[in-house]
């Protein structure tokens, strides 16, 4: 996510009354109430503005990011329906690479 993924990222352009006051919070406890600007990033926890898949007034999700045209043609994409994913492997500890997934599908 973030602001360069691929998914749209927004924030909701409503502000609430209560917005000022927890911000304020978590400048005052951030021991306690911990500011997070991207709770996508890994560490989720914390107090932050709420986020939308929304970009451009079009809602983004993993369909219309992934599975789009450009996309759809790649030679190592895969797509298989009523599956469900059980585990994703790294190709070594450190490296932030996978490339194994493995699945079962609906029957088992």
């Amino acid at each position: 996510h973030r602001s360069t993924g691929m998914n749209f990222v927004s924030l909701n352009k409503f502000i609430h009354t209560t917005d000022s006051r927890m911000i304020q919070t978590t400048k005052d406890f951030p021991e306690d109430f911990p500011f997070d600007l991207d709770y996508n990033s890994g560490n989720p926890l914390g107090v932050g503005w709420l986020q939308a898949t929304i970009g451009h007034g079009v809602r983004s999700s993993s369909a219309t990011s992934y599975l789009a045209l450009g996309y759809t043609a790649r030679k190592n994409l895969h797509v298989l329906v009523h599956a469900h994913v059980t585990r994703i492997r790294e190709e070594t500890s450190r490296s932030k690479r996978f490339s194994t997934v493995e699945f079962m599908s609906r029957s088992g």
